[in-house]
């Protein structure tokens, strides 16, 4: 075993009481996971590139990881990604009444509040920094 798996799995073990060589398993098991999650973003990065360009397959990839984040956001004690998805179902369906373009509607209404994901790491209201 490798100088560093080795003390992290003593250490582990030191501090869970947890057996050195099932802690090891539960370490490689997890760095497999992170390598399969980057191996499946390098790939949708690929399919999308593919279909699209670089530059658009970026932003579908970032508004894709921000919608993510607004899972775990709430707003008046309400889930912001529910919310924003309820926004984006009436925005369709008032834009298809009044006969413009429901799915431009959709796309806006889902990612109205967007801003709201990236609101600790930047300066600014959840407004500004979407925009």
């Amino acid at each position: 075993m490798s100088g560093w798996l080795r003390y992290f799995a003593l250490n582990a073990q030191v501090r869970t009481g947890v057996s050195s060589p099932v802690l090891v398993l539960a370490i490689i098991a997890a760095a497999a996971a992170a390598a399969a999650v980057v191996f499946l973003l390098v790939a949708a990065f690929v399919w999308l590139a593919d279909l699209y360009d670089s530059l658009t397959a970026g932003v579908v990839l970032g508004c894709a990881f921000l919608l993510g984040r607004l899972h775990f956001r709430t707003s008046y004690s309400q889930n912001v990604l529910r919310h924003s998805i309820e926004v984006a179902f009436l925005s369709g369906m008032l834009a298809e009444m009044m006969g413009l373009d429901g799915d431009t509607a959709r796309r806006a209404g889902l990612l109205h509040d967007i801003g709201k994901a990236a609101d600790h790491e930047l300066e600014g209201g959840h407004p500004k920094i979407g925009a």
